[in-house]
C-alpha cells in the first residue's frame, strides 16, 4: 500500500503527472489509481488504498470539483484527518472543503525547490511523520524489461492533429524496439487500446509486459507540450514522468529523452537496458509529411497507400537521407502489389529502388538484410540470396529478435517448407505481438497437421479479427483438408456474408453446387479462365477447391499460376494438396521456381522434400 493517496479528475492526468513524480522523488510511494478507472474495484481496491495511505491528496480544479468520486475520497480523506487538498486554476471548492487549508499550485511551475510545492511538503511531512512513514529510496523489485507504448492522447485544439501523437508515439515504439534486452509489444497491440482509456494492467496482461508508456500531446502552431509517464502496471506505481515544453524543432530531442529515460528507468529497476537513437530525419517539415503518411497507410487500401506515397515523396524530396522514410514508401509500393495487382509489376520495381536506396544509407543494418531476404525470397524467388541475407540478419540480433520483428521470415520460412521452423518464428512474432492476426501461424500449422492447435489459433483470432474474411477462408479450407464437408459449408456460408477476400475469392455459387462434385468442378473450371482468379493467391483458391473436388490435374495447373508469376509457395504445402504434390508435375514446378536449387545448394529440405543421390529429390508429405 502506498504512502501517499492522490484523488483528482482523470481529465487533469498530464497536469497531476508531474506532481506525482515530485512526490515520488522524495522518496514516498504514490497511489493515483493510473490503472483503473474511477468507480471500477471501488470497494476493495480505492478503499483499500485510501484506508492504509498516510496522507491524502484531492487536487480541486473545475472538473474535480464536479466529480462525485473526487468529492468521496476527500470527504473519507477528512474523516481520518489526513486530507491535504491542493487547487488549480483557481477552482471554486466545494462548501465542505472550505475549513480547510488548501494549497494552489497555479504557479508551482513544476518546480520541487518553489514555495507551492514546499508547503505541500511540509503538511506531508507532518502527517507521514505521524504515521510512522518516512522518504526513502523505493526498492522495486527485479521486473522483466518488457513494455509497451499506448498511443500518445492527442490534446490539441485540432483533433486533425492526431497523425502528430500516434507518429510519435509509434516513433517511440520503435526507438525503444532498439534497445537491446528490452521486449516491447508491437503497434498492432499497442495501438489497439487507442481510445480506450484502458486498464492497464489488463493491458499488460494481453500483451505479456510489465511496464507502460503513456502520455499525451499538445500542439499549437510551432509548440509542443508533451507529457510522458512510466509505469509499472502491476503496482500502478510511476518510475519516471516529465512534461515538456518545447518548440516543434525540438521534437527529435525530445523522442530521444523520452526514449532514453525510459531506458535508463528500467535499467536502474531491473539492471538491465540501453538506448540506440534510430537514425531519422532532422528536417521537421519532412517529419510532419512522413507521420501524416504513417496514418494514411495504417487504413490499407489502395487509396490511402497512394495517398502516403504521395507524401512519403514529398518528405523524401525535402531529405533525401530520411532512412524511415525509404522503408515506409517501399513497405506501402510492396502492399500495393497485393492490394492492386493489375499494377504489381511498376509497384515492386519502385519498391526495389526504395529498397536500393535504403541499402546505401544503411549497409550494415539488420533491418535492411531481413529486408532484402524478402525481397530476394517470396517476391522474386532468389532463396539463395535470402538465405544469406536473412542469415546476415541472424548473425547481428539472432534469430529469435529477427522472428519477433520481421513477420516476413517466418513467411520465408514456410516459402520454402521449412514448416516446423516457421511455426516457432511464428510464435515468437506473436509473443510480441499477441493481438495481431496470426492467420500465418493458422496455415502453418494446418500444412503440418495439427488442425486442432490451428482452430484454437482460428478462435483466438476471431476475437479480434483484422481480416475477419481471410482467417474465416482458411478455417474453411481446414475444415476441406479434414473432410469435414459441413463445417466447410458453414465456415463458406459465413465467408461469403462476410465476402470473401479480394486476394482470395470463392465463388459464390459453389455453396449451391458443393454436395454435386461434378457440378462444383465445372465451377472450379469455369472460374480458372475468370481474370479475376488469375493472380496468385486467386489461383491458389482454386488449386485448394480442384483438388478437394478431385481434379489434381487442374489444380496443379492453378498453383504453377499462383507461383510462377509471384512464389505463393506457402500454399503448395497445405494438406490439400498432398496427392498433388506426389506428381512429376509438382517436382518440375519446383525445380522451376527455384526451390530444388535452394534445398540442394542450402541442404536446408525442410518438412515436405529430401534428396534423392546426387541430382534428384523425392516430397515425403
Amino acid at each position: 500500500m502506498a504512502d501517499i493517496f492522490v484523488s483528482y479528475a482523470r481529465v487533469d492526468k498530464a497536469r497531476v503527472a508531474p506532481l506525482v513524480a515530485a512526490l515520488e522523488a522524495q522518496g514516498w510511494s504514490v497511489w493515483w489509481d493510473p490503472a483503473i478507472t474511477p468507480g471500477q474495484e471501488f470497494d476493495f481496491l480505492i478503499r483499500g488504498e485510501l484506508n492504509a495511505a498516510g496522507a491524502v491528496i484531492v487536487v480541486w480544479t473545475p472538473a474535480s470539483v464536479d466529480s462525485r468520486w473526487v468529492r468521496g475520497e476527500a470527504r473519507l480523506g477528512a474523516d481520518r484527518g489526513i486530507l491535504v487538498p491542493v487547487r488549480f486554476d483557481k477552482a471554486q471548492l466545494p462548501i465542505d472543503a472550505l475549513s480547510l487549508h488548501t494549497t494552489d499550485l497555479d504557479d508551482w511551475k513544476e518546480d520541487p525547490k518553489g514555495p507551492p510545492f514546499q508547503e505541500l511538503l511540509s503538511a506531508l511531512s507532518r502527517l507521514l511523520k505521524v504515521a510512522g512513514r518516512k522518504a526513502s529510496p523505493a526498492q522495486p523489485e527485479r521486473r522483466e524489461a518488457s513494455i509497451c507504448v499506448l498511443p500518445f492522447v492527442n490534446m490539441s485544439a485540432d483533433p486533425e492533429q492526431e497523425f502528430f501523437s500516434d507518429g510519435l508515439s509509434e516513433e517511440l515504439l520503435n526507438q525503444l524496439a532498439q534497445v537491446k534486452d528490452l521486449k516491447v509489444a508491437a503497434r498492432t497491440s499497442s495501438f489497439s487500446f487507442k481510445g480506450q482509456n484502458p486498464d492497464l494492467r489488463t493491458v499488460c496482461e494481453k500483451l505479456g509486459v510489465a511496464h507502460v508508456l503513456e502520455g499525451s500531446v499538445r500542439k499549437a502552431g510551432n509548440r509542443l507540450r508533451i507529457t510522458a509517464q512510466l509505469i509499472d502496471a502491476q503496482t500502478g506505481y510511476h518510475l519516471w514522468s516529465n512534461t515538456f515544453n518545447r518548440e516543434l524543432d525540438d521534437i527529435f530531442q525530445i523522442q530521444e529523452d523520452i526514449a532514453r529515460a525510459v531506458a535508463d528507468a528500467l535499467k536502474v529497476t531491473l539492471g538491465m537496458g540501453e538506448t540506440r537513437a534510430l537514425s531519422s530525419t532532422k528536417n521537421i517539415e519532412a517529419y510532419e509529411l512522413y507521420l501524416r503518411a504513417q496514418g494514411l497507410a495504417q487504413h490499407q487500401s489502395v487509396q490511402s497507400y497512394r495517398r502516403a506515397i504521395a507524401l512519403y515523396r514529398e518528405a523524401l524530396a525535402l531529405d533525401p537521407r530520411f532512412l524511415q522514410c525509404w522503408s515506409s514508401l517501399g513497405g506501402a509500393y510492396m502492399a500495393l502489389t497485393a492490394y492492386s495487382p493489375e499494377t504489381r509489376e511498376d509497384s515492386l520495381k519502385h519498391a526495389e529502388e526504395a529498397f536500393e536506396r535504403q541499402k546505401v544509407l544503411a549497409p550494415d543494418s539488420w533491418v535492411i538484410h531481413s529486408m532484402e531476404g524478402t525481397q530476394l525470397g517470396p517476391v522474386r524467388g532468389d532463396w539463395v540470396g535470402a538465405d544469406k541475407a536473412f542469415q546476415r540478419a541472424i548473425d547481428l540480433v539472432g534469430e529469435d529478435r529477427l522472428a519477433r520483428q520481421n513477420f516476413g521470415y517466418p513467411i520465408w520460412l514456410m516459402t520454402v517448407g521449412r514448416v516446423s521452423e516457421a511455426i516457432k518464428g511464428f510464435q515468437s512474432f506473436f509473443r510480441n505481438d499477441p493481438l495481431a492476426s496470426n492467420r500465418g501461424l493458422q496455415i502453418a500449422l494446418d500444412c503440418m497437421g495439427r488442425f486442432e492447435e490451428a482452430e484454437a489459433e482460428y478462435k483466438r483470432d476471431m476475437a479480434n479479427p483484422a481480416d475477419p474474411a481471410l482467417v474465416e477462408h482458411y478455417a474453411f479450407l481446414r475444415c476441406l483438408a479434414q473432410g469435414n464437408a459441413e463445417g466447410a459449408k458453414s465456415h463458406l456460408k459465413y465467408l461469403l456474408a462476410l465476402g470473401t477476400s479480394s486476394f482470395m475469392p470463392v465463388p459464390a455459387e459453389l455453396l449451391a453446387g458443393f454436395d454435386d462434385r461434378p457440378a462444383a468442378l465445372a465451377i472450379v473450371r469455369k472460374h480458372f479462365d475468370d481474370p479475376a482468379y488469375k493472380t496468385g493467391m486467386a489461383a491458389a483458391t482454386l488449386a485448394h477447391l480442384a483438388a478437394y473436388f478431385g481434379d489434381d490435374q487442374l489444380a496443379l495447373e492453378c498453383l504453377r499460376r499462383a507461383t510462377l508469376g509471384r512464389p505463393y509457395m506457402m500454399e503448395a504445402w497445405h494438406p490439400l494438396l498432398a496427392l498433388v504434390r506426389k506428381t512429376e508435375g509438382f517436382k518440375q514446378l519446383m525445380r522451376d521456381v527455384g526451390l530444388y536449387d535452394y534445398w540442394r545448394k542450402s541442404g536446408h529440405w525442410g518438412d515436405f522434400a529430401r534428396a534423392k543421390g546426387d541430382d534428384d529429390f523425392e516430397i515425403i508429405r
